[in-house]
């Protein structure tokens, strides 16, 4: 019998956790002893999924074949992930016969259409439906294709059949637009009142609790044949938008936070005002500016209760001009919030630093430009660009 130390179980496992994004070492680990295995294919494959679409059937019917090898794997996904896949690799899973337990997130990009003139394929519509339907699933990121505007019965059929349990729903790149097809065309802005759908006749399935929508036009979500649920959202964020007033107008009475990408556009300026019950904004336009700020404040109404404000920006904006410049513009700013907001509780600033050591000369500006009003108030937080996941591009 040896008299090694022996490490307890439990303090492997926390070690193991620490490399949850280190698949390399995660993979060594799981061979170097069987006590390792279970913790490190845990992190593994939490995340499965298509990361390359010339070979994309490849590398699906492999996690196929993986999953159908070692059935123990199958309550270790969470999230199924096709970034870069097409309607032959939705076919394939949704016909695997894998039952993806308990797999609580799904993201499927692209969404295509198999022709111009029709619609989807009558599989790869079938295929995407079995797979929004998955039991557990609670949050869910759609990336279509540009589709002309006949398209909305298939895109309203797949949004029938998501599960009951999906909270929160990203659409991306969703953008009905007239037919023929050319450079030209344009957008039906809004759909709901040039081109109507029949009310669906469906249950409204889910009741979404948060909706974020990524170049996406939110008010065809107005129609009546769009079985969504947005009577109780709490949240949005919009990024690349700006025909969305109908659904500005439609989600006003329920939405709490509001998340902005670009102050500069005419549209997010209305949407302001018609939005008074939001008490959380966020700018996360990265390369945000103390002007662009104040002119969001501007359109601020004395019905607005804002609570907490939220901006994200690039420690590349600290750099522009002299020192003092920058300070005086922001401590403009800062006050100008406060005063327009005397229900402020909470600004919270996260700086996005190319390299971590930046963070004390950076920290040191911020302190700096923030009159005293906002002691006790300001929030500040430093993140590495590299891991930072950027909503856009």
């Amino acid at each position: 019998m040896s008299d090694a130390p022996v490490l307890a179980q439990e303090l492997c496992d926390t070690i193991i956790d620490f490399l949850w994004d280190d698949h390399d070492t995660l993979n060594s680990v799981s061979r170097t002893c069987s006590s390792f295995t279970f913790r490190a294919q845990g992190h593994l494959f939490r995340e499965v999924g298509i990361s390359h679409f010339a070979y994309g059937i490849v590398q699906a019917r492999r996690l196929v074949d993986t999953i159908k090898g070692s059935p123990h794997l199958i309550p270790l996904v969470q999230h199924l992930s096709f970034r870069f896949s097409n309607s032959a690799v939705f076919d394939l899973l949704a016909s695997s016969g894998i039952s993806w337990c308990n797999v609580n997130r799904l993201s499927l990009a692209p969404i295509e259409a198999a022709g111009n003139a029709g619609g989807f394929a009558t599989q790869s519509l079938e295929s995407i439906k079995t797979l929004v339907a998955l039991p557990s699933l609670r949050r869910v990121r759609l990336d279509f294709k540009p589709f002309p505007s006949h398209f909305r019965r298939d895109i309203y059929a797949i949004f029938s059949c998501l599960n009951p349990g999906v909270r929160i729903l990203e659409l991306r790149s969703l953008q009905l637009r007239a037919w023929p097809s050319n450079p030209g065309y344009q957008l039906l802005a809004p759909i709901s009142r040039e081109h109507p759908l029949p009310p669906h006749g469906l249950p409204t399935v889910p009741r979404l609790d948060t909706l974020r929508l990524i170049s996406t036009d939110g008010d065809f979500l107005c129609e009546p044949a769009c079985p969504l649920d947005i009577s109780a959202l709490h949240e949005v964020e919009g990024f690349g938008w700006e025909n969305s007033l109908l659904f500005a107008t439609a989600v006003s009475g329920t939405v709490r936070k509001w998340t902005f990408d670009n102050l500069h556009r005419l549209r997010n300026e209305e949407i302001l005002h018609l939005i008074p019950n939001i008490t959380e904004i966020d700018f996360t336009a990265l390369s945000i500016s103390s002007l662009n700020l104040e002119r969001a404040m501007d359109h601020l109404t004395p019905a607005h209760r804002i609570a907490k404000i939220g901006i994200t920006m690039f420690s590349s904006s600290f750099s522009i001009g002299s020192p003092r410049t920058f300070r005086e513009s922001w401590k403009g700013c800062v006050a100008t919030m406060v005063e327009k907001n005397p229900s402020l509780q909470e600004l919270s600033l996260k700086v996005l630093l190319p390299h971590y050591g930046q963070r004390g000369a950076v920290k040191e500006e911020v302190e700096a430009a923030f009159p005293d009003m906002c002691q006790g108030i300001l929030k500040l937080t430093f993140v590495e660009e590299r891991h930072y996941k950027f909503t856009v591009g």
